[in-house]
């Protein structure tokens, strides 16, 4: 078999892998124009005759998707750029400051990768009750106010800027801070980026923590009220699809538009130390 037949049938495999991910996506776009009745029928045809916009006409009607939304982006807002400055500060001193047990620090520290999330639901659902944080923007943005591969992605970036430069800025009278603000940080720009887009779409998708913290309907984000509009229509299909294609309306457009940016980003933090 030639190296361009190989390459055809390597292309082909991508492209078929690639359509059963967003085949998904595309049934459930085409059918949320769907008529419930469609749905009552056997055999639904994947394009119907009788398309509509009703289905999203009622979930901006009759489901606070618009304060599901508000509250999601109160979150992100919050939440994201705390993240940033705790994470890249974090990374700055483990890279450029000398202090006791750093490499201990540092090692305990990455140890929480072998965490999972979930472990820590419990004991952080306790601390956030005990505060009285239930049902607040606080109890729901404390759990992504730092995140441990952020602050590895951003420290190995920053170990991979050459020592010279830092020396070359010492020279010039430029303090440890200043050259924090002034030179890392816009050189740490590409996975930084990337950072933010991760944090948004992963925030976005959250679902356990948000459930657990939310007791009213006025709190919940997206995902929280899309569950709730499923269990409350669950015989209409169109209704509950149209919800679907809303939510993923966001992130996905914000993935797509910022695929590049996290790929540089990722690769410029991937460096060795």
């Amino acid at each position: 078999m030639g190296k361009k037949m190989r390459s055809n049938l390597g292309m082909m495999f991508k492209i078929l892998v690639g359509l059963i991910y967003i085949l998904p996506i595309i049934v459930a776009f085409v059918y949320s124009f769907h008529p419930n009745s469609d749905f009552a029928k056997t055999g639904v045809k994947l394009f119907s005759d009788n398309l509509t916009l009703e289905n999203y006409r009622y979930v901006f009607e009759n489901v606070q998707i618009l304060s599901y939304f508000k509250n999601t982006f109160v979150i992100v807002i919050i939440s994201i750029p705390c993240s940033i400055v705790i994470t890249s500060m974090a990374a700055y001193a483990f890279t450029f400051f000398n202090f006791p047990l750093r490499n201990a620090l540092f090692t305990l520290y990455t140890a929480g990768l072998m965490i999972p999330g979930e472990v820590t639901f419990v004991a952080n659902y306790m601390t956030v009750n005990k505060l009285n944080l239930i049902n607040t923007y606080a109890g729901l943005c404390i759990p992504y106010l730092c995140g441990i591969t952020s602050m590895i992605l951003i420290r190995q970036n920053m170990l991979s800027v050459p020592l010279e430069l830092w020396e070359a800025a010492r020279i010039d009278g430029c303090t440890k801070m200043k050259y924090f603000f002034r030179v890392m940080l816009p050189l740490c720009k590409p996975i930084i980026t990337a950072q933010v887009i991760t944090h948004f779409i992963g925030i976005y998708n959250s679902y356990f923590w948000p459930l657990m913290v939310t007791t009213r309907d006025e709190w919940h984000k997206v995902q929280i009220g899309l569950k709730h509009m499923i269990q409350d229509n669950g015989g209409q299909f169109g209704y509950v699809l149209a919800g679907v294609v809303i939510s993923m309306i966001i992130p996905l457009a914000l993935y797509l538009s910022g695929q590049k940016r996290i790929v540089d980003g990722m690769t410029a933090g991937a460096v060795k130390g």
